[in-house]
Parts: C-alpha cells; sequence; structure tokens
C-alpha cells in the first residue's frame, strides 16, 4: 500500500491537478487473493481544481503542511548570457510564499536566493526577506531539490528565447 501511495504522490507532483482535501480510504487485501475490499466505514474524497498552465510543480514545501512548490514560468527572465531569474510559489488559492532567485545554466548545483515573500490569511505581503545568497539545489538534498528541479527546467530550455529583463 506504500508503493501505490508513493505512486499516487509522484503522479499527483508530475500532474496539473492541485489537490485540496484528501481523506483516508482504508483498502484490504480479500482472502480469496485476488479482489480488494474498501471499508464502508471509510470515504476517499477529493477535491480538484486545475493548476494554471505557468505553474510546474518542482517539489514540496517542508514548512508549509508539504503543499506542492511551482515554478511559475512567467516569471523566468534572462539576465545575463546564461543567467535566469526566477519566482517559486507555495499556494495557488491562498498563496503563502514566493522566493525569488537567480540560476547561473554552468552550475546549477547551486542558486541565489535573492529574497522571500511570505503573505498572511488575506493574501497581503506580511514579510519579505532579502537575502541575496548561494544556496544549494542539490537533487538530493533535503529541501532543496525542488530548486534544483526548477533549475533544470530552466536551463534545459535555453533555446527558448527568454526575454532580457
Amino acid at each position: 500500500m506504500k508503493f501505490t501511495s508513493i505512486l499516487f504522490g509522484l503522479a499527483l507532483l508530475l500532474s496539473n491537478v492541485h489537490v485540496t482535501k484528501l481523506y483516508a480510504a482504508e483498502v484490504s487485501d480479500k482472502a480469496d487473493g485476488g479482489s480488494l475490499k474498501i471499508n464502508p466505514n471509510y470515504h476517499s474524497v477529493t477535491t480538484q481544481r486545475e493548476v494554471p498552465s505557468f505553474f510546474q510543480a518542482i517539489g514540496t514545501s517542508l514548512f508549509d503542511n508539504n503543499q506542492p512548490i511551482y515554478l511559475d514560468k512567467r516569471s523566468v527572465k534572462r539576465v545575463s548570457n546564461n543567467s535566469y531569474v526566477y519566482t517559486t510559489v507555495i499556494g495557488i488559492d491562498k498563496r503563502k510564499s514566493e522566493t525569488d532567485y537567480i540560476v547561473h545554466c554552468d552550475d546549477i548545483s547551486n542558486v541565489r536566493l535573492l529574497r522571500s515573500r511570505s503573505y498572511n490569511a488575506n493574501e497581503k505581503v506580511s514579510n519579505i526577506e532579502l537575502v541575496d545568497k548561494l544556496v544549494s539545489a542539490d537533487f538530493q538534498g533535503v529541501g532543496d531539490s525542488d530548486r534544483y528541479h526548477a533549475n533544470q527546467i530552466i536551463c534545459s530550455q535555453q533555446e527558448i528565447a527568454y526575454p532580457p529583463r
């Protein structure tokens, strides 16, 4: 069952669907060996909405209840020959945060974190943190694989003419 959950999570990450609520369902194997039995005392309900096409899922947040992190493809701008600035977003229906980065496509294992904006319950900016430091974007790093995925997407599409900033 864990393997099925992992596959479901991976499918959500790669899909364009944002899950807003997910309720547990209990499924067990029957004794006859082949069929499944769903416990009627549990309910499985999923409310979904289409993720805008300019958002691409790149990971999940360690700090915001494992909410998806999205690359805002509209934000990608070339700042030099091989460098791009971009924004990641947590929260589609209710914005939680946005973070701005610069990637140098010669070295996608690091990224410059420029600033982060947090939003309050009214979706107004509640805090702006100016960081401006080099941070890891390692595929296997805890909390930084989302940056790696964003860098991969942006730098693999260099042939697309991102407009200069």
